[in-house]
């Protein structure tokens, strides 16, 4: 059986959300917000129906991202198109006007962009300019105000497989424009290898770190991964705590065996990795989904909470990679990255929450969405919903009591729809936000207030599961709420698209 469906799923975890900044250059102790009454009124108003609706003839597994491209202080949105394709199509980028949801512009002729946008100035003017990823060595950078091509990534000749979504570093190359780090591997033709390990790096397409030339595109340095595995995972990066930034990536898949690294950024660039760490192990399975970054500890460096594909969750301190506590579930695997936000009690500690599907890949029943206490790794709420579950969620303060509520959506892939739902995570509720969504999603949402009127939005992504195509992308006015000063977790990898707790996005005016 080609391992199609695999990397399909895989490639979810290369949807992200909004904008993306280098890694900080410093730390520093991020205030928790403050809470009140703990019984402080939600009400859940009906969705309504979209301010607009962008439909695109093909399928999508990227996410919307948002920047505000026109300088008119809404923010559009950006998302990649292009699903199992193999050349019978020509995929596509599309920026879409936050206020109208008419197209902006559309770049077209590249790869399956499963990956999500980027959003990085390097075109010369104060224009964000958009990076993206997708299948068979895609990685390119468009002209944000006019979605010209300014490069493209050179793929030897089909020499590189899949690009996910990138991060951006400081000017490593002294040209005076930032970078970007990228890991590349895995590929939709292989197949699943019988027993643990790798056998023939040739056959197995293995993953590569880069950090590529963000004027060009050129590549100024790579690695192979430390353990010679597949890697399907975004990378994130750790911010420097002393002694310069880390790139957290993984290795192994759904069949093959893996682990979470930390890189240091320097060792890249100078070609010295020598003994590399392994900060979690994926067991007989590999470490697929992106982890998130928050400090627990209240030392002000940031640590890491990551999900294995096998289902186990485990919170690491940043700065001694000890084991916080661990969170097994099994019977179950993920393609999930942790949600973070202040879900549980009054305490600074950041909480989590998390989705796993019952089940072996390729065949889930159902999944299970848990709400965790970030202090001590224990369920507090737990529940059976739909199918499995799209690649990331969204949290923020929807009634403004200091509390993150969860915005989810839940899948019914025999049905092939989504139903999205509000979890008041004070009272440990659940709620619908309106009736199902026609098909599936497999894309995060994105959460905040795209036209600064104080009210949240929602921007929702539905596309038919193993489809090509089509999709729509939604706006919708979440009538009642009033925007918090920070969202904790606005999408995939988070508010910035960076994998940290309550980092904020980006707009033209950063």
């Amino acid at each position: 059986m080609l391992r199609r469906v695999a990397v399909v799923m895989a490639l979810l975890i290369a949807a992200c959300s909004p904008g993306s900044t280098a890694a900080s250059s410093s730390v520093g102790c991020v205030a928790p917000p403050v809470f009140t009454d703990e019984m402080a009124e939600f009400v859940v108003e009906p969705l309504g129906e979209p301010v607009w609706a962008m439909e695109s003839t093909e399928a999508t597994f990227s996410s919307p991202r948002l920047a505000d491209l026109t300088g008119d202080g809404v923010l559009d949105v950006v998302q990649g198109f292009g699903q199992d394709t193999f050349g019978d199509r020509q995929s596509s980028v599309i920026a879409t006007n936050g206020s109208t949801g008419a197209e902006l512009w559309k770049s077209t002729g590249h790869e399956d962009l499963v990956g999500s946008a980027t959003f990085v100035q390097l075109g010369g003017d104060d224009t964000l300019d958009v990076v993206i990823g997708g299948r068979r060595g895609a990685l390119i950078a468009i002209d944000g105000t006019t979605g010209s091509l300014l490069w493209s990534f050179d793929d030897q000749g089909g020499r590189w497989f899949n690009f996910y979504t990138s991060q951006v570093v400081d000017d490593q190359n002294a040209d005076s424009v930032v970078d970007l780090i990228a890991v590349n591997g895995g590929l939709v033709f292989d197949q699943p290898e019988e027993g643990s390990g790798i056998r023939d790096a040739d056959d197995r397409h293995l993953g590569t770190v880069f950090v590529v030339s963000g004027a060009d595109g050129s590549v100024i340095a790579k690695s192979p991964v430390p353990d010679r595995g597949e890697s399907y995972m975004s990378p994130v990066l750790l911010p420097d705590s002393g002694s310069g930034p880390e790139v957290l990536v993984g290795t192994g898949g759904e069949t093959l065996p893996g682990a979470l690294w930390r890189l240091p950024l320097s060792a890249l660039i100078d070609g010295e990795l020598g003994v590399t760490e392994a900060v979690v192990s994926g067991g007989l399975k590999g470490m697929i989904a992106s982890p998130s970054l928050a400090d627990l500890t209240g030392d002000c460096v940031v640590d890491i909470v990551t999900q294995a594909f096998n289902g186990t969750l485990t919170a690491v301190d940043g700065a001694s990679s000890a084991s916080l506590w661990t969170l097994e579930n099994v019977g179950f695997e993920t393609y999930s990255t942790p949600t973070l936000g202040y879900f549980v009690g009054d305490d600074a500690v950041p909480d989590v929450f998390a989705s796993v599907a019952r089940g072996v890949w390729p065949e889930y029943e159902s999944s299970d969405y848990l709400l965790i206490d970030g202090a001590t790794g224990q369920v507090v709420w737990r529940e059976t919903l739909g199918s499995f579950a799209p690649s990331g969620f969204v949290a923020g303060d929807l009634n403004g009591d200091g509390r993150d509520e969860v915005i989810f959506g839940v899948n019914d892939v025999a049905a092939n729809t989504h139903q999205l739902y509000v979890l008041d995570t004070t009272k440990r509720v659940l709620h619908e936000l309106g009736g199902p969504l026609d098909q599936t999603t497999f894309s995060s949402p994105w959460l905040g207030d795209i036209d600064a009127d104080g009210e949240l939005d929602l921007i929702t992504t539905a596309s038919a599961y193993q489809s090509s195509g089509p999709a729509k992308v939604e706006r919708f006015n979440l009538v009642g709420t009033q925007a918090p000063a920070n969202i904790s977790w606005g999408g995939y990898l988070g508010t910035a698209g960076t994998g940290t707790l309550r980092e904020s996005g980006v707009t033209s005016e950063n």
